[in-house]
């Protein structure tokens, strides 16, 4: 084999294995840039509390001082007396079905219906709020 056949083909392997690299990279299971991540804000926000849908905080800015905010929940339901998250494009509608609703952190608790009427304890993490430069947003 000529020295330029044999760079030829070792160009042509170089370039295969770059290929493989590329398909075997693009085949791992990567969350898409619309996967909700878990909400940030607590670790920077006090005074956290809710009312109804609204989440309201005192959230600490870039230079220190502390900001009054809050942003409406979103996504979040009751399923058969289970708070569940949907999709961040949708309204929250668990308050409806719910009492005693409260927020420790970033985890909303509430006592929700049932479809046999009874009442059910349950919680989860509230998806996808950060705190930017003292403002919650999603």
């Amino acid at each position: 084999m000529s020295n330029l056949a044999k760079r030829s083909f070792s160009q042509a392997l170089i370039s295969l294995t770059a290929f493989s690299s590329l398909v075997v990279a693009s085949s791992v299971n990567i969350p898409s840039a619309s996967a909700v991540e878990a909400s940030n804000f607590q670790h920077s926000c006090n005074h956290i509390s809710i009312a109804r849908d609204t989440l309201s905080a005192r959230c600490r800015r870039v230079n220190r001082s502390f900001n009054n905010t809050s942003i409406l929940t979103r996504g979040i339901e009751n399923n058969n007396g289970k708070l569940v998250f949907t999709n961040l494009n949708n309204p929250s509608n668990f308050q409806s079905s719910c009492n005693s609703i409260s927020i420790s952190g970033d985890r909303l608790s509430a006592r929700c219906r049932r479809v046999n009427g009874r009442f059910n304890d349950t919680s989860l993490h509230i998806p996808g709020i950060k705190n930017n430069n003292g403002n919650l947003t999603y």
